[in-house]
């Protein structure tokens, strides 16, 4: 896996190992710490799960040692958070209710089982497209109750119940910001392709100035860049500090843009996707949010 420099592996049998081959594009890229006043490794996970309290970003430092992640409107992921979900790998584990398993899916289902499967109107096929295509979850040996867009356990409940965690555990992140939301939010489709996947259409990115990405930002950025005109140092001058963030915020961050950017609402590893979501949303509650 990318995201953890090669430490730790998937491997899916099924289909002969076929969806390696995919996840091997179709994965996290590492959110790893700052080269300036860090030494640029991999974040550490498990220090955020196992002191959810402690600080992680001081905001009164800054730009500055020890802070080891300088928040920007980048600081994510990246996008193929599919891979990781699927194969229950990836994400914070926080301890709490909810235990780490996998759905069926991650030991039974391909990828190509799916996305390469009967073509459905655009859908299916070399489209590599499975948006509202069902024929793949219908053929022998998978769901013996064909699913269908009207279908309730395995898909509207499913999701719906997803929606509603990536609802809570955003609202919460967006506490830390004291009345003023910190992450970025889109609605426009054509922009955002989480777009209506969460009550407050995030993206998954953090509402930082950054006249390149972000212009509208609402939080001082902490790093600007040399290359920024007078003007734009100035616009960011006048902007708020962006908070202080604790482990159990940044870990939080990052289950939830693994959960809304794995694009299925759960469908992909539901069992994975509410666990890192639950457990994050009870962390979030522990440390006062």
């Amino acid at each position: 896996m990318t995201m953890w420099k090669g430490t730790k592996t998937i491997d899916l049998q099924q289909d002969g190992g076929s969806s390696n081959l995919c996840i091997k594009c179709h994965q996290p890229r590492p959110l790893t710490t700052s080269t300036t006043t860090s030494n640029g490794a991999v974040v550490d996970y498990v220090a955020l799960a196992t002191t959810p309290s402690a600080v992680y970003y001081d905001n009164v430092v800054g730009n500055a040692a020890p802070n080891k992640v300088i928040p920007s409107y980048r600081t994510h992921i990246h996008y193929g958070a599919v891979g990781a979900i699927y194969a229950g790998k990836g994400g914070v584990e926080f301890p709490g209710t909810l235990t780490y398993g996998n759905s069926v899916h991650t030991t039974v289902a391909a990828c190509t089982d799916c996305h390469m499967s009967d073509v459905t109107g655009r859908a299916g096929g070399h489209t590599f497209f499975a948006k509202g295509n069902f024929t793949g979850c219908n053929v022998t040996g998978c769901h013996s109750t064909p699913i269908t867009s009207s279908s309730t356990t395995f898909w509207s409940t499913t999701r719906t119940e997803i929606k509603t965690l990536l609802g809570t555990l955003g609202t919460k992140i967006d506490a830390v910001g004291g009345g003023t939301p910190i992450l970025h939010t889109e609605s426009d489709a054509t922009l955002n392709l989480w777009a209506g996947y969460s009550t407050g259409n995030w993206d998954g990115y953090l509402n930082i100035y950054d006249p390149s990405t972000n212009l509208l930002g609402v939080w001082k950025n902490p790093a600007p860049s040399g290359s920024w005109t007078t003007a734009q140092k100035a616009t960011n001058t006048l902007l708020p500090l962006f908070p202080s963030l604790k482990a159990g915020v940044l870990g939080s961050m990052i289950n939830f843009q693994l959960c809304l950017r794995e694009y299925s609402l759960g469908i992909h590893n539901y069992k994975y996707s509410k666990a890192l979501l639950q457990n994050s949303i009870e962390t979030m509650t522990a440390i006062g949010y």
